[in-house]
């Protein structure tokens, strides 16, 4: 979560629209932008910086996500299952909750569950019948969520019509689906799963693509919402496109738009996002590792309290223990203090979110540990919710 915004403890601050180079040096602060910066004395303090700023620059609209996110932890299939994502799996580690005490709330079925990227279909092997998953863990008491991503797979059925359109019906209702390069072909970008096309939410045909199949989730299966993965200002960067070929969209606004289209469902997560401080939107601290220094636990304060000053409250940290899935193929031990610090650093977030099964990797004695961190969070959830 990134905002084109400096505050000062003097009440003072910077902004800019568009995105801003900065150098700092010799006691003195050098920026360039493509658009004004704006030097601004609002004050005596931070809270007189970031209030004059809010007001002027990222509003809060006065509509917050819904309640369900705040009044219990939150679960997350991912590091339980990572890539091998299957109707067994999730059933089991959702009835696992259940079953050692946890209260339910929202859970996320993450990558994995799906076939080729962008036919967000179920893989029909791994979840032979989605329908009667959904329904049983909606009987428990879960709200159930989709991983999604802003790419597709270029090759197959899907990708041929959506791009051979104009050529398959003699040149009548051609889409122009996804970002395209300057001489009209269709952008194919580097991301962490190899290289696809990715969708450019800046056109309504792009954005009627996508939501006819999420839509076709909710209403075939009664998933409730969507956890919107990827569409980072690195991904969407011209920079990105293969052999560098440029495009007519500015990574920023290719963001932006990818973030105002998942405001449409009620249910939603985000972890890349440009310029939305103000918006009801679900943020969650982008991915941490399993680790006290570095980029584990020792961010998760400071990063709150940025995220803050910049207009994103909405805030959950990143999975207990870490979400950084690549610790889990070294084959090391999980670090018992640091899952049960991490439950307890989170557990007065507005949000906190489980992923890795306590009870599974933790003695019994660390695993009631964390069930008594959800138990705060869920004591607290009236403080929470009036705050928010």
């Amino acid at each position: 979560q990134t905002m084109p915004f400096f505050l000062s403890s003097k009440g003072r601050y910077i902004w800019c629209d568009s995105p801003m180079v900065v150098r700092i040096e010799n006691g003195e602060i050098h920026l360039s932008a493509r658009e004004e910066i704006l030097v601004c004395d609002a004050g005596e303090s931070l809270r007189d910086a970031y209030l004059c700023a809010s007001r002027k620059h990222f509003p809060f609209s006065g509509k917050i996500p819904p309640e369900k996110f705040f009044t219990s932890a939150q679960y997350n299939t991912w590091m339980e299952l990572d890539y091998h994502q299957s109707q067994e799996g999730v059933l089991r580690y959702a009835r696992g909750l259940i079953e050692n005490g946890y209260e339910p709330g929202v859970l996320m079925i993450d990558e994995g569950w799906h076939g080729r990227y962008g036919l967000w279909e179920f893989d029909r092997v791994k979840f032979p019948n989605p329908r009667a998953m959904v329904d049983e863990l909606h009987k428990m008491g879960f709200k159930v969520m989709l991983w999604v991503v802003p790419l597709v797979t270029p090759d197959g059925m899907d990708f041929t019509l959506a791009t051979e359109r104009k050529h398959l019906t003699g040149g009548a209702g051609d889409k122009n689906y996804f970002l395209r390069t300057d001489d009209g072909k269709v952008a194919i970008v580097h991301w962490w799963n190899g290289y696809s096309a990715i969708l450019n939410m800046c056109k309504e045909d792009d954005r009627e693509f996508l939501d006819k199949k999420l839509r076709y989730l909710m209403d075939a299966y009664g998933v409730d919402g969507f956890k919107f993965d990827g569409g980072s200002l690195g991904m969407y960067d011209p920079k990105n496109v293969v052999n560098g070929e440029q495009t007519r969209f500015s990574a920023e606004e290719l963001n932006i738009a990818w973030n105002e289209f998942g405001e449409r469902y009620e249910f939603h997560e985000y972890k890349d996002s440009f310029k939305r401080g103000g918006a009801p939107v679900i943020q969650r601290i982008r991915d941490r590792g399993h680790r006290w220094d570095g980029d584990g636990l020792c961010t998760l304060l400071p990063f709150a309290f940025v995220e803050g000053l910049t207009g994103y409250p909405f805030l959950c940290p990143d999975m207990i223990g870490g979400g950084e899935w690549s610790y889990t193929l070294l084959g090391k031990p999980w670090d018992e203090e640091l899952v049960v610090r991490m439950a307890e650093c989170s557990a007065l977030f507005p949000m906190m979110q489980f992923s890795l099964a306590p009870w599974r990797i933790l003695s019994q004695e660390n695993a009631k540990l964390c069930l008594k961190a959800a138990g705060l969070h869920k004591e607290f959830s009236p403080v929470i919710i009036e705050e928010v």
